[in-house]
């Protein structure tokens, strides 16, 4: 495994600044469908974006075991996603290991800063940056990188 930079379009990761957080760095966002989910660094910030159809703690079976709604389930979820993020390589951008957010479609990650996106941020606040001109780090598997 090894990250590659790749525009955010071909990862289909929406790249945006925040109006009156400008100078915070831009935001990242991606829809349900995404086929990526991202991991962010807790030292530096940067956000590593994974292919979730191809990564084998976050395709693998939900144990018998664990409840299908409720706290049990929810304990379960956590869990896979703190595995997830302790299995990837050292960040792209600072080579240290802790990453502690995980990115999609409803966990927005922090900017690039550091900082938190306003609560009730809402779409009109929101100017996109065309993805083909933002790169963004993805890891590569042996499986491939997107498909």
């Amino acid at each position: 495994m090894a990250f590659t930079r790749v525009t955010a379009k071909f990862v289909e990761v929406e790249p945006s600044f925040v109006r009156g957080s400008e100078s915070r760095g831009m935001l990242y966002t991606t829809w349900s469908d995404s086929p990526v989910v991202g991991a962010q660094c807790g030292f530096c910030n940067t956000i590593a974006w994974v292919n979730q159809r191809q990564d084998s703690i976050l395709t693998e079976a939900v144990p018998a075991e664990v409840p299908e709604s409720g706290e049990g389930y929810r304990r379960y979820a956590d869990d896979r996603t703190a595995r997830f993020l302790r299995s990837l390589p050292a960040c792209p951008t600072c080579g240290r290991h802790g990453y502690d957010r995980f990115v999609n479609n409803v966990r927005i990650p922090r900017f690039p800063d550091g900082s938190e996106p306003p609560a009730g941020l809402r779409g009109a606040d929101v100017t996109p940056v065309d993805g083909n001109s933002v790169d963004v780090y993805l890891l590569e598997t042996k499986a491939g990188v997107v498909g």
